[in-house]
């Protein structure tokens, strides 16, 4: 399945913590999730990969039996999650999520244009679609109840 992940912030010095966005987009299921963050341009990035990965987790009937190929305009966590570059140590806890999701799940991060990315330029034109199973986001919902925690074997 393809998924597509996009993070940023408002400020032109990356290792500056600003206002900012996460972000990721599942245009087969017809998902797109955008939220608000505070930090630097590379947390961002890999929290919109966090947010997409904690929601395959959320969701597991979703995903059962899946590759997960994931695409980021972001070249840095790209390089750094495949071992082409260094991680810093203000990342390895990401890296480690990531090997640790890897131990379950078949996943691959590449790289795409940010124009071509729909985490970034949305997927609000696609219809709906009708899925088999129920889809939950992991957050409190007043009208539901609470929603069902990750399973306990894998923390964000």
């Amino acid at each position: 399945m393809r998924c597509y992940t996009w993070g940023t912030n408002n400020s032109e010095n990356r290792d500056q913590a600003n206002n900012g966005v996460v972000s990721f987009a599942i245009p087969d299921l017809g998902i797109q999730f955008r939220a608000a963050y505070r930090g630097t341009a590379v947390e961002c990035e890999y929290l919109a990969l966090m947010a997409l990965l904690n929601f395959a987790v959320t969701n597991p009937k979703l995903f059962e039996r899946q590759k997960l190929d994931i695409f980021t305009d972001a070249v840095l966590p790209v390089y750094q999650v495949n071992r082409k570059a260094p991680v810093p140590t203000s990342a390895e806890r990401y890296i480690r999520m990531i090997q640790r999701f890897r131990t379950s799940h078949q996943l691959t991060l590449g790289w795409v244009h940010k124009e071509q990315n729909p985490a970034f330029t949305g997927v609000l034109d696609l219809p709906p679609l009708k899925t088999k199973s129920k889809i939950a986001l992991n957050t409190p919902d007043t009208s539901v109840g609470q929603a069902k925690p990750a399973p306990s074997n894998f923390k964000f």
